[in-house]
């Protein structure tokens, strides 16, 4: 078997404290004055076995107080085409959870998951390797069951791997991962390596990414520098000595700390780096200046960059006031490309007082429903997404008004944007809105009918097939608008 081009050694970990972020001021703040930022941050809560692990054991994503995930391609994986599990890629994970959770439970949905995905046999074998010590109970995950989930073509088989559980009154711990890694974890062991970034960056970060790299990586040709950009050239060959690099975010009382962090082979070629990132960052912040102006971000003349022994650092403090500028730009140019003038062609206002566009509506279950067939009657268009915080905060309000105004005389299709069945019904279940009727469109074909091009989009159309109004964005009087304008279409 011929070896991969393209693989290296490498260590990489990604360590997140989601009880400490959330205890912060700078996370209040953001989920004070921009709660689609934070509803993104616990889309745990719509992910399908998530809630079926919820069920089980009363786990619920705010009792998610830490996650560490590593992973290790050990040397020698450059001289193997398909590399395995145990052998070429170490891997383990961790999941702190605040009280105690029901290892029993818990067990049971991984065992019913690996008989319907691997069969009977798969099932005996873990079950026959479950050890229960006290407060601890491991099981072990076959190999067999892997093929999937890791995919290779070797003749060597994955290792088993490890589930491991610690219950607690006030902590709890789940572990998975190589064996031997559970094992020392669950015995208090720190697992090795320790990245030399992730002692230098800051020690009040509650997100951790690092990696440390293959020095052999930057022999490869696309890292040869190129003579004719000399400030290219001179990051190529900065970029040689650089061995790890690390990212973290520190969510502070009232600021939210940003630092890329670079340790390199020795402190020559670290503040070689160093010249190179200072001299790049200032070009950068010069032509930004003189071509927006007073437009001119205040963040970036903020970047601070600093070489330190073998380290490199570029820092930032993210503020409120940036944020609300970063807004204030979004709101900008969606006020140029969303809400231009009624008479301009492909605005989603252009559509009112016009005939509605003719439309066939595909719902969930494969059945249509065409224009036609909803006249008489008024009927909204929702265009909506599971992943917008605004479309997951109005959907719900803009059902209560159709409810509230009589299901007879109006009816209400809820129309996903470009999202899979199984994401619409894992979001439906966990929001408890399974009797919404909602049109299916992967594609955004009815979406670029109805010129959508930001949502939630509401659209009401009158008895009579016309487009009466569309709602961009939601707002908070979202319900007495939209009542007000049923209720006049209603009582002609």
């Amino acid at each position: 078997m011929s070896a991969s081009p393209f693989l290296f050694s490498f260590v990489l970990f990604f360590q997140v404290n989601l009880d400490k972020i959330r205890d912060s001021g700078f996370y209040k703040l953001i989920e004070e004055k921009y709660p689609a930022i934070s509803q993104s941050l616990n889309t745990m809560e719509t992910d399908e076995g998530f809630l079926k692990i919820q069920k089980l054991t009363g786990l619920k994503p705010e009792d998610v107080e830490a996650i560490d995930f590593r992973v290790e391609a050990l040397d020698g994986i450059e001289k193997v085409g398909t590399p395995t599990l145990g052998t070429h890629v170490d891997f383990f994970t961790s999941m702190q959870i605040k009280g105690s959770i029901k290892s029993d439970d818990l067990i049971g949905y991984l065992l019913d998951q690996l008989e319907e995905k691997s069969g009977a046999d798969v099932r005996e074998k873990a079950e026959d390797s479950k050890i229960r010590k006290g407060t601890q109970t491991t099981i072990l995950i076959p190999a067999d069951s892997l093929k999937d989930a890791f995919p290779h073509v070797s003749d060597e088989k994955h290792a088993d791997l490890m589930l491991g559980l610690m219950e607690g009154e006030k902590v709890s711990n789940v572990f998975i991962g190589v064996k031997n890694n559970v094992l020392d974890a669950m015995s208090g062991n720190e697992l090795s390596p320790v990245l030399e970034v992730s002692e230098a960056m800051a020690e009040d970060r509650q997100i951790s990414f690092a990696m440390k790299i293959d020095p052999a990586l930057w022999d490869r040709p696309e890292f040869s520098p190129n003579p004719q950009a000399p400030l290219l050239a001179g990051l190529s060959n900065s970029m040689k000595g650089i061995r790890e690099v690390g990212f973290s975010f520190s969510f502070r009382g009232e600021s939210l700390g940003v630092e890329i962090c670079v340790h390199c082979q020795d402190s020559q070629s670290a503040l070689g780096l160093w010249t190179v990132v200072q001299g790049g960052l200032g070009m950068a912040q010069l032509s930004m200046a003189q071509q927006a102006g007073a437009q001119f971000s205040s963040i970036v003349s903020r970047i601070k960059t600093e070489a330190k022994g073998k380290e490199v650092f570029v820092r930032v403090e993210v503020l409120p006031s940036d944020l609300d500028e970063f807004a204030a730009q979004i709101e900008s140019a969606a006020k140029q490309a969303n809400t231009t003038p009624a008479n301009i062609p492909y605005s989603p206002q252009s559509l009112v007082t016009k005939p509605s566009p003719p439309f066939e509506i595909r719902l969930l279950d494969d059945k249509t429903v065409s224009l036609p067939a909803l006249q008489g009657k008024v009927v909204v268009l929702d265009f909506w997404a599971s992943w917008c915080g605004p479309c997951v905060k109005g959907l719900p309000i803009v059902d209560q008004v159709v409810k509230k105004l009589g299901d007879e005389e109006v009816v209400l299709f809820a129309i996903n944007q470009g999202e899979s069945k199984k994401q619409i019904n894992t979001f439906l279940r966990a929001k408890k809105l399974e009797h919404l009727t909602v049109g299916f469109d992967p594609e955004n074909a009815l979406g670029k009918l109805f010129h959508v091009q930001g949502i939630p989009q509401t659209v009401v159309i009158d008895q009579s097939g016309k487009v009466h109004s569309v709602h961009v964005g939601f707002s908070a009087n979202v319900a007495e608008k939209l009542t007000k304008e049923i209720q006049e279409l209603l009582s002609q």
